[in-house]
């Protein structure tokens, strides 16, 4: 298995993905701010192969869409990475705000139109991410 241990790279995201546990200071405002990047990158990600499957230029928004994720990848990446024991709790954060923006999105700017019913839905996802930050602090 290789591991980023064994590559000499001199970069911000190499030396995080680096760090051991024990290494990190991570701290629930940082974690949420990183949460708040993972979810706006997935969203730009969203939106870029949402119009690109509307225009001419499919491969420009195919690819932004793309390295929009890598993005995505790299900083959950560092997040398992320097905090491995709230792995279940930030995911969940994550999917439960990207739900949240998405929804709020594609109703307002996107003119997509929902049921009651998956308003709720929405509702309740976000109310699971409240629950799961306010159980980490209880």
């Amino acid at each position: 298995m290789v591991s980023f241990n064994e590559f000499d790279v001199d970069t911000p995201v190499a030396d995080a993905l680096k760090q051991t546990p024990q290494q990190s200071n991570f701290k629930w405002a940082q974690v949420l701010l990183w949460v708040a990047l993972l979810t706006a990158l997935e969203i730009f990600a969203e939106l870029c192969l949402n119009a690109g499957s509307k225009k001419n230029q499919y491969e420009l928004w195919f690819y932004s869409g793309v390295i929009a994720y890598i993005g995505v990848a790299i900083i959950f990446a560092y997040t398992m990475r320097t905090q491995p024991q709230k792995i279940g709790t930030i995911n969940t954060i994550w999917q439960a705000a990207n739900i949240a923006v998405m929804f709020g999105i594609s109703s307002v700017f996107l003119k997509e139109s929902f049921k009651t019913i998956q308003v709720f839905g929405a509702v309740f996802a976000l109310i699971g991410a409240i629950l799961m930050v306010v159980g980490e602090t209880i």
